[in-house]
């Protein structure tokens, strides 16, 4: 893939890469390899101790009414097991929907670290207005996971949360030292301005890098 496709983004302790990538909705097996293929990049190019990927990377996004097939959330649960085999002495943080244990379909944000999922954070804020309909297929949460790397404790949000100001402020209060936030939405003009604004008032409410 091409190189300008994963930015490095150095910080004192950590180093992050985003991998912003495209990934084709449906195709669970092709975007999981584009996860391990770039992961594999971002550590030898980088020496990444993070890799982040999209919201929903491993499905793509919007699924729509896809996330209705019974079978999507086994082979999710495949692509995770996939991941949880491969990935080592690098985290990686990646979104995919997935079924609790309450039997509701909730949108998850996965860390992956030394052959296992050290926690899966779900979405709090669902958007349901213009061209999203998430409420139709997502249970929502409130929970505020938090994992540490090198000392770090990281919180993490998806998308709509970061327009909320809640979620930032309450992973703040329980310790969080660092904010990552996996977002995937359809493009219009002017968004990356928007994105750009709404981050830097986050960051000025709270006082720790997102």
């Amino acid at each position: 893939m091409p190189i300008d496709q994963l930015m490095p983004v150095d910080k004192s302790l950590l180093r992050i890469v985003m991998a912003q990538l495209n990934p084709l909705v449906g195709d669970i097996a092709g975007n999981t390899q584009a996860v391990l293929t770039a992961v594999e990049q971002a550590v030898n190019q980088h020496q990444a101790d993070i890799v982040v990927f999209p919201e929903a990377m491993l499905t793509g996004y919007p699924l729509e009414d896809l996330l209705l097939r019974p079978r999507l959330n086994e082979r999710v649960q495949q692509a995770v097991a996939q991941l949880c085999q491969a990935i080592d002495k690098v985290a990686v943080v990646v979104g995919y929907p997935k079924v609790g244990d309450d039997g509701d379909l909730y949108n998850v944000a996965g860390v992956f670290y030394q052959h296992r999922c050290v926690l899966e954070y779900r979405k709090q804020h669902l958007p349901n207005y213009k061209v999203f309909d998430e409420k139709r297929y997502f249970k929502a949460d409130n929970a505020h996971g938090l994992f540490t790397l090198h000392g770090v404790p990281i919180a993490l949000t998806i998308c709509e949360d970061i327009w909320h100001a809640n979620p930032m402020r309450e992973a703040v209060a329980q310790g969080a030292q660092l904010m990552l936030t996996i977002n995937a939405s359809p493009f219009h003009c002017d968004k990356p301005e928007q994105r750009q604004a709404l981050l830097a008032q986050r960051v000025k409410e709270n006082g720790i890098p997102m």
